[in-house]
């Protein structure tokens, strides 16, 4: 086992003087033109690195996240699927922070809109795979099970100021169905009356 070990140490050693010093290479992220020259009956056909253009400067270039230091801090909404697809996964879970390079703050605002966004159904390329026949759920809303009903009391703002109202129902007219032994159903109404108690 010792000796496949030296051999490549031996041959890394050996080559490392024309890696480093001897052959050089470009740069890895380089665009090349064909140019193809013909002189007579010879044709040179050869690459030519075509220089690199300046990558625009940050305005911000001391923020800590990709965010802040294109200032687009407020200026993303969940409607904006360009820039949330840079964070997202292709089955649509969240990037994590140390890959996507984001402030804390930010990573929790793009999670939040790309949620939205899923809701709302903007990223529909973005889905996990779901096995044959399996109809998802409805996501569970924020909503209580009261939501229908009117509370007690309610501010109303107007221009002008704050106002206060209180609901109370003093009467009420009541619709009845009763069900008699004969198996016949009867209507009835009944009223009802409640006296306000002085709190």
């Amino acid at each position: 086992m010792a000796a496949p070990s030296l051999l490549r140490g031996a041959f890394r050693r050996l080559f490392a003087g024309l890696w480093g010093s001897g052959w050089v290479s470009p740069p890895a992220r380089t665009l090349r033109e064909v140019v193809e020259v013909t002189e007579g009956n010879t044709t040179i056909i050869e690459g030519k690195i075509i220089e690199d253009t300046e990558t625009p400067t940050p305005p911000n270039p001391s923020g800590q996240c990709p965010i802040c230091r294109w200032n687009l801090k407020h200026k993303y909404d969940y409607v904006d699927v360009l820039l949330l697809s840079q964070f997202i996964r292709s089955d649509g879970g969240m990037l994590p922070r140390r890959i996507t390079g984001l402030c804390l703050e930010e990573h929790k605002k793009i999670a939040a809109c790309v949620q939205m966004a899923h809701r709302a159904g903007l990223l529909p390329n973005h889905r996990p795979l779901l096995p044959e026949g399996h109809v998802p759920r409805k996501p569970k809303l924020n909503r209580t099970k009261g939501c229908h009903m009117f509370p007690e009391s309610s501010v109303l703002l107007s221009a002008r100021r704050a106002v206060h109202v209180e609901y109370v129902i003093l009467s009420a007219q009541l619709l009845f169905h009763f069900q008699l032994p004969t198996g016949r159903t009867e209507v009835g109404t009944a009223n009802i009356q409640v006296s306000p108690s002085s709190a």
